[in-house]
């Protein structure tokens, strides 16, 4: 691959990315009034409340997603990125027709399960940050994992808008928009994706299965090779619980700062549409504008540090914070969740690159996923003594986190070649089993 095709390629990815997200947050603004306006068959189902019917919607996703990330990843180091990538990005958008269906029928089951499916096939999005890792080092890591955030974060932004305005079309008329959105993602991938040349290290465990059937050969591996037969390896073991800690302490924020906003603030869902905008803004400009500058004056560690700490800082000050400072807040929130987002994955794949990269990527969104439904759960207990509590709960797992990563890979620096070496020869014993 020269530079102009390594270029052209991670274009397809932001494109892909950036279509891929639209049509993943669209649903966001639509579920809520589906379910909690009026009186229909879906919100009406068997007696039970209509947001404990609601919160089931909200969860089936991302399991769907958990599930999916931890073995469509490692497929794709196997059986080729395009393939695998192609083939889910359509089980995706047959998933929101599906939804749409299921919504004109006003039929709860099928939704939940058209949700749980779609996310499944969702679980792709691994894939994509698998790709930057192939593009290096023609083109830099951190450059390609910064353009591939800077459109993640744009399509959050647009996709909830969006599907807010279509929502005046109806639920079902929405979804359609979003498969067909999924669809054009398709033909990107047809068009532009190209998978890097094999190498025997990963062309081998096809050759064992060749001769199984499709779908048998998807299940064995997803089995015998998802991304959690990573954690076999001690060292993947505490990136894990880094991940996860750091993970917990971001999804606070995410989950609960339009509740701290409206109960703490009075902003209304103008104020906090603006305010989410904000955010969204200076994870876009950090990522494109300043990350890959700073990271060749500072160094990977020191920024994903710095970022994790300048971010606890500003979630411990939630308690403080009123309408004169919240500006502040958001811009530098978002600045500091752009620095070690972005910059944490591409120093574990650099630490880590002997690691068919599907599947460490893969392990990586999953728990992002986790992370989502444990502090959906918890963070809204610890909401029930306000909002702002859960942002300084999740402000001080950032600091765990961080204090975590530095002590861990600083004491490792020395045995580290060791530590992958010991990793690779397990996922050889995984792979012959």
């Amino acid at each position: 691959m020269n530079k102009a095709q390594a270029y052209q390629a991670l274009f397809a990815i932001m494109m892909l990315t950036l279509l891929s997200v639209v049509g993943m947050a669209m649903p966001y603004p639509i579920l809520t009034p589906l379910l909690l306006e009026g009186s229909n068959p879906i919100n009406q189902f068997i007696g039970i409340h209509p947001k404990l019917l609601l919160a089931a919607l909200l969860a089936g996703y991302p399991l769907g997603i958990l599930l999916g990330s931890s073995f469509i990843g490692s497929l794709s180091d196997v059986f080729g990125r395009k393939r695998t990538l192609l083939l889910t990005t359509l089980g995706s958008a047959t998933g929101y027709l599906v939804t749409a269906f299921a919504a004109f029928q006003e039929s709860f089951l099928l939704l939940l399960a058209a949700r749980f499916f779609t996310g499944l096939c969702e679980g792709n999005i691994a894939i994509a940050r698998a790709m930057c890792s192939d593009l290096h080092p023609i083109i830099d890591k951190t450059r390609a994992m910064s353009m591939v955030y800077s459109v993640t974060y744009s399509g959050w932004l647009i996709g909830p808008l969006v599907g807010g305005y279509l929502m005046l079309l109806g639920a079902d008329f929405s979804f359609m928009i979003a498969a067909a959105i999924t669809f054009a993602s398709a033909l990107v991938i047809l068009l532009f994706v190209h998978d890097p040349e094999k190498t025997p290290s990963n062309a081998e465990p096809e050759r064992k299965i060749i001769g199984m059937s499709g779908l048998q050969r998807i299940f064995q591996h997803a089995i015998r090779h998802n991304a959690y037969t990573l954690l076999s390896n001690t060292s993947i073991r505490h990136v894990f619980w880094q991940y996860l800690i750091i993970m917990l302490g971001l999804n606070a924020f995410y989950e609960f700062l339009p509740v701290w906003l409206h109960e703490d603030l009075n902003q209304d869902s103008v104020g906090i549409g603006h305010m989410t905008a904000l955010v969204t803004l200076a994870m876009v400009l950090t990522s494109t504008v300043f990350i890959e500058r700073c990271k060749g004056i500072f160094g990977i560690k020191p920024l994903i540090i710095a970022g994790l700490v300048v971010f606890g800082i500003a979630q411990s000050l939630s308690g403080i914070v009123d309408n004169s400072t919240v500006l502040y807040y958001c811009l530098v929130s978002g600045s500091a969740i752009a620095f070690f987002n972005v910059l944490l994955p591409v120093f574990l794949s650099d630490n880590y690159n002997h690691i068919e990269q599907g599947k460490l990527f893969g392990l990586l969104t999953s728990t992002f996923c986790l992370s989502n439904v444990i502090i959906a759960l918890f963070g809204g207990a610890i909401s029930l003594l306000g909002a702002a509590n859960t942002l300084i709960f999740g402000g001080f797992l950032m600091f765990v986190g961080a204090l975590y990563f530095h002590l861990y890979f600083s004491s490792e620096s020395l045995k580290i070649t060791k530590g992958l070496e010991q990793a690779e020869e397990n996922i050889a014993r995984e792979t012959t089993k």
